[in-house]
């Protein structure tokens, strides 16, 4: 991974758990997806970034991610 790839990782991880921290879930949701699609080709990044996206929605007790806006 190039070094400024992996500092705007950091920075959106750090993001999120902010949102996460203040029950924003949503926009939560929408960094770790945008994760999903711009760091396809990293697996480490994808599997946190599913992991958290599945904590989330056992959080929220909405296990059909169909459901979620």
């Amino acid at each position: 991974m190039v070094r400024e790839d992996a500092s705007e990782l950091h920075t959106i991880w750090d993001e999120a758990r902010n949102h996460i921290e203040s029950g924003n879930y949503g926009k939560a949701v929408e960094i770790y997806r945008y994760i999903l699609v711009r760091y396809a080709d990293n697996g480490v990044a994808a599997e946190h970034a599913n992991a958290y996206l599945g904590d989330i929605f056992l959080t929220l007790r909405q296990l059909d991610e169909g459901s979620y806006p």
